[in-house]
């Protein structure tokens, strides 16, 4: 018998409200809150209404940028670990050396693998820290 382990919460429940549904939509794909929340007046929704949601959108927009963080961090702390260990077992034996100079490209691949692991350390770490200053739609920044 298998069991199967779900550890993606659950969605939310959609908006049965098309007007809600899409000040959803605009805010997690980068649209300001402020004008959000004024076309939710204009709609017919009242300020607290409109205000009440829109800080209920934005917080599923940072959870959305916070998880993304957290990949960013361990993808990032991955690489970068694995690029230092290898550069240290390169330098730390006279052979590994010889050997990387006679494969090409090896240790400019090491080097890129641990500078891509740095720059996604440092994103990771900035989505973590300070999801509501990224601009921008959540989809394009999972690419």
């Amino acid at each position: 018998m298998k069991f199967k382990v779900n550890l993606v919460p659950p969605p939310e429940p959609m908006e049965t409200d098309p007007v809600l549904a899409e000040a959803r939509a605009q805010i997690i794909w980068g649209k300001s809150s402020d004008s959000v929340r004024e076309t939710l007046i204009a709609k017919g929704f009242s300020a607290d209404e409109a205000g009440a949601a829109v800080r209920k959108f934005n917080q599923e927009r940072n959870a959305g940028i916070r998880r993304l963080g957290i990949k960013n961090v361990l993808i990032g702390a991955l690489c970068l670990s694995a690029a230092g260990l290898l550069l240290y077992f390169t330098f730390t034996r006279p052979q590994a050396v010889h050997s990387i100079r006679n494969r090409g490209g090896g240790l400019g691949m090491v080097i890129f693998g641990g500078f891509y692991g740095l720059w996604k350390l440092i994103r990771g770490i900035l989505y973590l820290a300070s999801p509501q200053s990224e601009a921008g739609s959540l989809p394009d920044m999972s690419e």
